[in-house]
């Protein structure tokens, strides 16, 4: 049944009438909703339409910016009533996955990896991650540009790897570093975004083949930088890892992610984000939220949000809550949900959701980022194609 059909279930601004389970429901209470489809953006050429997935965004310098991917990249920016305008196509065939990130000297920067996975809603819902196709594949590129600048060209930061996609990405400003994770191998590198200079600090993780399920993946979505400089991801049978630029050692602690007994061995972390008290906040595979206390090398298991793997995408947001999207990698539909770190509380707010009876209705399915504006507006990426980018005040 297709995704658009599927949204007489309910209207978007509907009560409030469950708390998970379901095929669908419940539906983000909201006091304004706009989708925008990034096919509809003028110049977004007619026949990447069911290519392009919404795969990053960020807030910055006062606009939300993303990333659409899919064969042929670009970046695109989001005003609060949802247009949507490109700012830029990136320099030659590549796709782009969870790595957007401001590098602090004023630029945008990105990590590329080739379009290996296939077209359309193939590539969209399967994400096949076979180590082969790299092995004759140029690897990934980090590009950055300075959007706010009028036709700016992306400068090329150089290749990190042979045969090696970046698969994230993230950046300590205050440096000028950029961090990342390539795959298939598991690289952990770092670029110093002033000069270019890229170098290598090891392997997450040491398996010569992936397989083809994104569940099977050991590359971690996310990575992230705390208060000393220290980057901390995830890496072989679920450990935390990681990388302390003033000794120049990149190793494995003795944490290991929550997640379901037996499973250890293939938990990954698929989120993490600097929250309040100089502590992170995380997600797994497993759908298990946990605060990461770098300091006392401390990780405590704050539940599941839903009962559903996954979490998509994390937020430290409006009204000192996070906002998350929990959910399968493909195959099911994702829901938006809040915590609350003083009263270690989450609420499941539901789908996203418009109705739209002169076109079509519209369900967001799959929801690969997540992020906000001063003002408290979210900002919700559509990991599908063809991809919506929706924009809501919710109503908490």
């Amino acid at each position: 049944m297709n995704k658009w059909m599927l949204g007489c279930c309910a209207l978007f601004t509907a009560p409030l009438w469950a708390q998970g389970g379901g095929a669908a429901g419940p539906v983000v209470q909201t006091k304004q909703l706009t989708m925008t489809a990034i096919a509809d953006t003028p110049g977004f050429p007619a026949e990447q339409r069911f290519r392009s997935r919404a795969t990053s965004l960020v807030s910055w310098q006062g606009k939300v910016y993303g990333i659409a991917a899919g064969g042929t990249a670009y970046l695109f920016s989001v005003q609060p009533d949802g247009a949507i305008a490109l700012v830029s196509k990136l320099p030659g065939a590549q796709d782009v996955r969870t790595a957007l990130v401001p590098d602090g000297a004023g630029n945008l920067c990105v990590g590329t990896t080739p379009p290996v996975t296939g077209d359309g809603i193939v590539q969209s819902l399967t994400h096949p991650e076979d180590v082969t196709p790299f092995r004759d594949l140029p690897g990934g590129h980090v590009l950055c540009t300075n959007p706010t600048v009028p036709n700016a060209a992306w400068r090329d930061l150089g290749q990190v790897a042979d045969h090696e996609g970046i698969y994230t990405l993230t950046a300590d400003p205050g440096k000028h570093v950029l961090y990342g994770v390539t795959f298939p191998s598991g690289v952990f590198f770092s670029v110093n975004a002033s000069t270019g200079q890229a170098k290598t600090h090891g392997n997450l993780y040491q398996q010569s083949r992936i397989g083809v399920d994104e569940y099977l993946r050991p590359a971690p979505r996310a990575m992230a930088v705390d208060s000393t400089g220290v980057v901390w991801t995830s890496g072989t049978r679920g450990r935390i890892y990681r990388y302390d630029p003033g000794r120049d050692v990149l190793e494995a602690t003795e944490l290991r992610l929550p997640g379901v007994p037996g499973r250890e061995s293939l938990n990954v972390l698929d989120v993490l984000v600097p929250g309040p008290q100089d502590v992170l906040y995380g997600g797994t595979s497993d759908g298990y939220l946990f605060r990461l206390d770098t300091a006392r090398l401390r990780t405590v298991n704050l539940g599941r949000a839903t009962d559903d793997a996954g979490i998509q995408a994390l937020m430290y947001g409006p009204g000192g809550k996070f906002y998350g999207v929990a959910g399968p990698a493909k195959g099911g539909v994702c829901r938006v949900f809040t915590y609350d770190p003083h009263e270690s509380e989450f609420r499941v707010l539901g789908i996203i959701e418009k109705r739209d009876t002169s076109n079509y209705d519209w369900l967001l399915y799959q929801i690969d980022a997540i992020a906000a504006d001063a003002e408290g507006r979210l900002y919700f990426a559509e990991g599908e194609s063809p991809a919506h980018i929706a924009v809501a005040v919710p109503s908490l």
